[in-house]
């Protein structure tokens, strides 16, 4: 009997290692693909690993992981100039200890003052925050549509079918031109480029302007994964005609060829056109930088997510085993960790996402340490600096899973919840400073919802919802709520589910209100939104707007 126990306890454990391994290793192929994948699995991640590592000793990462290269400056020959690079290194860092002394003062970011309707995409759908719908494109089984938009999300640019769409903020949907394989509106708006076919997979680029209503030619050949600069009027492409090249051109730019000894597809170009990122696409994997007809190497693979400034001419970014930092005109990227497999988070700045396949964005800022906060299942990271260092502000004592975040004027700020308390730590730069914000006669779950600034909080004590604004005190708002709350950043409410109905309810006891009497569980959908969907009994998906939007049409 106790030797077929054990004999079931050591197969029960293989099952568990092949399973987890499978979880740890399937979840990074997915974020290869996907990054912003469900939160919990990365939770799952760091379980599954931990399991492998209590029963055999095993270091995974160590176990998996690869020795690390240094990285060099790669430098093609150019058509206009032919000048050589330095060889460029590496510094190499850790997220910074909590004993440094710091001398940074974080302002507020953003130079852009729109407050009008803002448009956003989900599963097919495109809707504006004044609560109108296209509904046209529901039903395609994807969940981008090849739409981008201005860093206000009040102008965007779709390609469907071929047919480039203009869509301005209150959803008019104007036809620009057919045949179009790809288009792109960045960052400030009113202009975008779209890449015309021709015969034997000729190809015409050009920039519209929006208020004009008209467009310029900008080049020719056989180009593909354009980028337009931040202001619209410069456009950087690969050409594939013959040997590969990166093209830039634009409105009152004359145009200039490099030619390269790899594929490629860039990343982001600034206003002037010397500088353009640029992403390797053959058997050497690499993020590049070319600056003043000098190319540096910045990664050894594919990137995950990427930040660039304002002016296109830093950029963060993470690739397998670490985040990187560079500035254009510097010789070396700078480690900001030696680890990967991060979120990442900014509120209260414009974004422009470059692409809806990629995690890659313009801030509206000059320094990344006052608009980008960091986390995995268990750290919680802000940057400080010019150039920026990894801060962590959870210490090994508070170690949590459910924590939330924001960066103000005073600071990078984060909430916890602490035993009977919930915690606010906030960093000015120069300390971290802690508060107990308040304090309950019994524990607070871990499960609790934020508004975006932090200054309203959902959490539940005992089986009972509490709202709390900062400053105030706790107002029960609902009792025997479910386990799991969330918050939506489209109405500002919080959500639970209790006995197959979803509820919504705000900061009274009288608005607690069912949105749905048919739910399974809630549906995370991916999206720069943070936008309440949910799963009813019939496996059909749904998000809450005004309406609920059933995505199975």
């Amino acid at each position: 009997m106790n030797s077929n126990k054990k004999g079931s306890r050591l197969i029960a454990i293989g099952i568990l290692v092949i399973v987890a391994l499978s979880m740890v290793y399937g979840y990074r192929t997915i974020r290869r693909i996907s990054p912003r994948v469900d939160e919990r699995l990365s939770e799952l991640e760091t379980v599954a690993k931990g399991k492998i590592e209590d029963y055999f000793g095993i270091d995974v990462d160590r176990l998996f992981g690869g020795d690390e290269t240094q990285l060099t400056t790669d430098v093609p020959s150019k058509e206009n100039g032919d000048e050589t690079g330095d060889e460029a290194g590496e510094e190499s860092g850790e997220p910074s200890s909590n004993q440094k002394t710091y001398d940074y003062t974080y302002k507020d970011q953003g130079t852009r003052k729109y407050h009008g309707p803002v448009i956003y995409q989900m599963n097919g759908l495109i809707f504006n925050t004044d609560g109108k719908q296209i509904r046209d494109f529901l039903g395609n089984k994807t969940y981008y549509l090849e739409m981008t938009k201005n860093a206000d999300g009040s102008e965007a640019v779709l390609v469907h079918d071929n047919i480039c769409y203009y869509i301005d903020a209150d959803l008019n949907m104007t036809e620009i031109a057919q045949g179009v394989s790809e288009a792109g509106m960045y960052y400030n708006g009113g202009y975008f480029f779209y890449i015309l076919e021709g015969e034997k997979y000729e190809t015409k680029t050009y920039i519209y302007s929006v208020k004009d209503k008209r467009d310029w030619e900008v080049s020719k050949g056989h180009a593909k994964f354009a980028v337009i600069s931040p202001n619209g009027r410069c456009v950087a492409s690969f050409d594939y005609e013959a040997q590969p090249q990166l093209r830039i051109g634009g409105i009152d730019i004359e145009e200039i060829t490099v030619t390269l000894d790899k594929r490629m597809s860039p990343l982001a170009v600034s206003d002037d056109g010397d500088t353009v990122f640029y992403n390797s696409l053959d058997d050497e994997d690499g993020i590049f930088c070319y600056n003043r007809n000098k190319t540096t190497k910045l990664s050894r693979e594919y990137i995950y997510e990427g930040f660039f400034d304002r002016e296109c001419k830093q950029i963060l970014f993470e690739e397998p085993g670490g985040i990187r930092y560079f500035k254009a005109g510097d010789t070396s990227a700078v480690k900001l960790s030696d680890t990967s497999h991060y979120s990442y988070d900014f509120s209260g700045i414009a974004a422009a996402q470059i692409s809806p396949f990629s995690d890659l964005y313009i801030l509206d800022t000059d320094s990344f340490s006052d608009a980008i906060r960091i986390r995995n299942s268990e750290d919680f990271f802000c940057l400080v600096g010019k150039t920026p260092q990894m801060y962590d502000m959870i210490d090994e004592g508070t170690r949590t899973v459910s924590f939330a975040s924001t960066i103000s004027s005073d600071g990078p700020e984060c909430i916890y919840a602490s035993g009977n308390s919930l915690v606010k730590r906030r960093f000015d730069g120069k300390e971290l400073s802690e508060e107990i914000i308040n304090t309950n006669e019994s524990s607070v779950s871990m499960i609790f919802a934020c508004s975006d600034d932090l200054s309203e909080i959902w959490y539940k004590m005992g089986a009972d919802l509490y709202y709390l604004r900062e400053g105030s005190f706790p107002v029960r708002v609902a009792s025997e709520c479910g386990f799991d709350l969330k918050y939506s950043s489209y109405d500002g409410k919080c959500y639970y589910i209790r006995k197959g109905y979803l509820h919504r309810v705000g900061a009274t006891p009288d608005s607690d209100e069912v949105v749905s009497s048919n739910c399974k569980r809630f549906k995370f959908f991916p999206g720069e939104l943070n936008v309440v969907g949910f799963t009813d009994n019939d496996e059909k998906d749904y998000i809450v707007l005004e309406d609920l939007v059933n995505f199975e049409k």
